[in-house]
C-alpha cells in the first residue's frame, strides 16, 4: 500500500487517456482536458469510491449543550456506523424521523412506545439524521451538556489539492478512482474527447470492481464467527 499525490494520478489519467502534458512548465495549453476538468472528475471520483465502498473511516466527536435539540453532523460523514455518549459510554441508536414518530423497535424486537422529538427531555437515546437538513436531532433533547461520538465511513474533508496526498493507500482504490475519471472525463461534450461507448464501458468496469471491492472489505471488517466443537 502507498499513498499517491493527487498530481501523480493525474498524471497517470492523462497518461491512460493518450492526453499527457508536454508544456515543461506544466501548462494544459493544447491538451484536451484541463487541468482543472481533471481535478474536477478526480473530486467526484474520490467521493463516488469512498461512498460506494466505505474505505474511509472517521471518529468524530461532537460537542452538544442542555436543550440541544440538534447538532450539525459534519458534511464528510457518510454512513454512521454506530454512536454514543461519551461521559456515560451509552449507545445512541439512530432511526427515522418516521419510526422516531410512530414508534421503533430495539435491536432485540422489543417494541418502544411512541418516542415523540417533542416536548420531552432526558439522556438522549436515539437521533434522527433525516428530518433537518446537515442536522441530528436528538430524542429525547438533553437536560445536560455532553458528546456524542460517531463513528462513520466518510469522504474526504477538503478540497484536492495537487501537492496532497489522496486518503487511498489502496491501488485498488486509487484503480477505481481512475476508473470513474474516465467514465466522467469521456462524456464532456467535446467533439474531440466525448465517447459514450467507452463511457459506458469504464461505467460498467466501475461497477463491476466496486462491488468486489465492497464485498472484499465487508469480509475483512466482520468479525468471525465461533466455531462449536462436537465430541
Amino acid at each position: 500500500m502507498a499513498q499517491i499525490l493527487a498530481s501523480e494520478l493525474a498524471k497517470l489519467f492523462r497518461n491512460d487517456v493518450g492526453d499527457p502534458i508536454t508544456d515543461v512548465d506544466g501548462g494544459d495549453f493544447g491538451c484536451l482536458w484541463k487541468n482543472e476538468e481533471v481535478y474536477f472528475y478526480m473530486a467526484l471520483a474520490v467521493e463516488a469510491v469512498a461512498a460506494r465502498t466505505g474505505t474511509i473511516y472517521r471518529v468524530v466527536r461532537i460537542e452538544f449543550d442542555e436543550g440541544d435539540e440538534t447538532v450539525e453532523c459534519p458534511p464528510w460523514v457518510l454512513d454512521i456506523r454506530q454512536a454514543r455518549l461519551v461521559e456515560v459510554n451509552q449507545p445512541v441508536q439512530q432511526y427515522n424521523a418516521n419510526d422516531l414518530g410512530l414508534g421503533f423497535r430495539e435491536d432485540y424486537g422489543a417494541f418502544l412506545p411512541r418516542a415523540s422529538m417533542f416536548g420531552q427531555s432526558g439522556r438522549p437515546t436515539a437521533f434522527g439524521r433525516d428530518y433537518d437538513a446537515g442536522r441530528l436531532r436528538f430524542v429525547p433533547t438533553p437536560n445536560q451538556a455532553g458528546t456524542l461520538e460517531i463513528q462513520c465511513t466518510a469522504k474526504p474533508e477538503e478540497a484536492i489539492a495537487p501537492n496532497e496526498l489522496l486518503e487511498f493507500a489502496d491501488l485498488c482504490d486509487q484503480e477505481l478512482v481512475l476508473m470513474r475519471m474516465k467514465a466522467r472525463a469521456y462524456r464532456k461534450h467535446d467533439a474531440e474527447t466525448e465517447d459514450l461507448v467507452r463511457a459506458k464501458e469504464w461505467d460498467a468496469q466501475f461497477d463491476h470492481y466496486a462491488r468486489e471491492r465492497e464485498s472484499q472489505l465487508r469480509r475483512n471488517r466482520r468479525a468471525p464467527g465461533v466455531v462449536r466443537m462436537e465430541w
